[in-house]
């Protein structure tokens, strides 16, 4: 739980250093592998394609605790039935998980040059 409170705060404006000190971390390097702070293009993409979005604080270890070591992370997440998740009652529609995959397609192609749009549009005829 701390670590939401960790990536709430760096949000909110106050330096890593001071949170890392406040978590006890030895080093900032350890406290970044916490705070989750790029999701730009997770909000973009949801934006894009035109679903509701809201920004959220995940403390858990998940996957991206290891590739924030790497590179700034944004999760994407697809809320549950009944809110039911990590549980073997946790469910998804086709649909939701459609528009999952299409967040995580145009977040992802937007990290790249030309535009998502550029890239999904069909070719110009050059010679007509």
């Amino acid at each position: 739980l701390r670590h939401n409170y960790a990536s709430w705060a760096v949000m909110k404006g106050v330096p890593v250093p001071v949170v890392s000190r406040l978590l006890g971390h030895s080093s900032t390097r350890m406290t970044l592998r916490y705070v989750h702070l790029d999701d730009r293009n997770v909000r973009a993409a949801a934006d894009l394609c035109g679903y509701a979005s809201m920004p959220m604080v995940a403390g858990a270890g998940h996957d991206s605790v290891h590739t924030n070591d790497v590179a700034p992370t944004g999760m994407v997440f697809v809320p549950c039935e009944d809110g039911i998740s990590h549980n073997e009652a946790e469910n998804i529609t086709p649909a939701q998980a459609e528009a999952g995959a299409n967040v995580l397609l145009h977040a992802a192609l937007g990290l790249v040059e030309p535009t998502p749009a550029d890239m999904l549009s069909a070719p110009t005829n050059q010679s007509a």
